[in-house]
């Protein structure tokens, strides 16, 4: 008969529990209160046991179960123990496939052993023809490792595994220049590499830097790295156009300087002009008017319309102005950077005349103000009022439109009085000049 003992009895002491069946603990059931009758008496109620299963009772409880035709329930209910506690026993003694097989090897492990081979493998060929034993200095073990070395037969690792050299040792005597003559194979390397790097580097016209030189010598059959080729370029001071493109860009803009700086006061004629194109949709088509203002009386001294806005109309219009005005030495033209403006044609065209560039910032139309402020008359009082039937109409309203607006339209500027007024009126205008500026109509064919 199994022994019987108090519940919760540990060191002596008894714990009171509540009525109940079966009482699990962490040991899967390894007690199972036996029933008892329920009774009145609290003495009964304390005095519960419980059973105590061995392994060998368990297994043979499970084969019971497991080969009775009767329920499991009503089996496992007559001997007192729960499902759970029969499931957890069962679960324990399951037989469990090992957790790791040493029959079985990772495709990892097997690269590991393989590279284990190779540096074996190296390190011997490596002593096959080392003339050092194992009593030879460090000076002489890095001789015969420089000249093993420069025959590209082994790595370095290989060569100072079979020395017992350290990496870095070797790697100083080659380039720090420890070898009394100077001649190491590392020096003689790197000249032909800083030659190869250089015709490279102009080859592409400056535009390849260390990574694409890097592709290139691999498609040579050249092995190197990254950081070899980039210490040669800082060595030799080359540099990708890449690299500082936008901020050689910005200098080049940065000759297009604002002379004019939005000071609009010119105190004599033919100091400061200025000039720009706008655009105009007749019948489907798209005209240009190109127009050049003298900022002293807000004269337009000259002005075309063409069906294109190219170079070609701004020489002509500058062309024109020079011809009815005597412009003065050191001329200042102020325009946008439209490509018409800032072409090296039209730049040569001015310089070979004395006439200095200005020009407004990029989307700044402010900087040119006047000139925006005449196209918008232009329209407003003249263009947008019309019905044109024919581009020759087109051009006559925009001729009669600039005779009206020289002669005859007071100005803000001029204090009331109209351009040509303001123009007469100066003792030190050009004699001879025609001063009814474009009243002319000049046309771009």
């Amino acid at each position: 008969m199994a022994p019987q003992v108090r519940l919760g009895e540990r060191g002596g002491a008894a714990l009171p529990v509540k009525n109940a069946r079966v009482y699990e603990t962490g040991f899967h059931g390894l007690f199972s209160i036996a029933p008892q009758s329920n009774q009145t008496n609290e003495n009964t109620t304390m005095n519960r046991t419980y059973k105590i299963f061995t392994r060998t009772e368990r297994a043979e409880l499970i084969q019971q179960v497991e080969s009775s035709a009767t329920n499991a329930s009503r089996t496992l209910q007559d001997v007192g123990v729960s499902r759970s506690t029969y499931y957890g026993w069962k679960r324990s003694m399951e037989a469990k496939p090992p957790r790791h097989s040493w029959t079985t090897v990772s495709p990892r492990r097997i690269y590991a052993l393989e590279r284990a081979l190779r540096r074996e493998r190296a390190v011997r060929e490596v002593l096959a023809v080392s003339p050092c034993t194992a009593g030879s200095t460090r000076a002489q073990k890095l001789a015969a490792m420089a000249e093993l070395h420069e025959s590209g037969r082994f790595t370095v690792h290989a060569l100072c595994a079979a020395h017992g050299v350290d990496r870095g040792t070797f790697y100083n005597y080659m380039k720090r220049g420890k070898v009394r003559t100077g001649e190491t194979w590392y020096m003689r390397r790197r000249e032909e590499m800083k030659r190869a790097v250089e015709r490279i580097f102009h080859e592409s016209e400056e535009r390849f830097g260390a990574g694409k030189i890097v592709d290139m010598f691999r498609r040579e059959g050249i092995a190197t790295t990254y950081r070899y080729v980039k210490s040669i370029m800082r060595e030799l001071g080359l540099k990708s156009i890449r690299q500082n493109a936008k901020a050689t860009f910005r200098q080049f803009n940065a000759r297009r300087v604002n002379i004019v700086a939005r000071q609009f006061n010119a105190v004599e004629p033919n100091a400061i002009w200025v000039g720009d194109v706008t655009y105009f949709r007749l019948k489907g088509r798209t005209f240009y008017v190109c127009a050049i203002i003298d900022l002293y009386s807000r004269m337009v001294v000259s002005h075309r319309v063409g069906a294109t806005n190219s170079t070609r109309l701004t020489k002509s219009t500058f062309a024109d102005a020079l011809r009815c005005r005597q412009a003065r030495e050191g001329l200042v033209f102020h325009s946008d950077q439209g490509a018409n403006y800032t072409s090296r044609t039209y730049a040569r065209f001015l310089r070979e005349r004395g006439v200095k560039q200005s020009f407004s910032a990029t989307r700044r139309p402010c900087d040119n103000a006047v000139a925006e402020c005449f196209f918008r008359n232009l329209k407003t009082e003249e263009l947008y009022r019309r019905n044109y039937r024919s581009f020759r109409e087109f051009k006559v309203g925009v001729a009669d439109y600039i005779r009206f607006y020289n002669e005859r339209r007071p100005h803000f500027a001029n204090n009331g009085r109209t351009p040509l007024e303001k123009d007469m009126a100066n003792p030190c205008r050009a004699s001879g000049s025609d001063n009814g500026g474009s009243s002319r109509q000049q046309i771009s064919r």
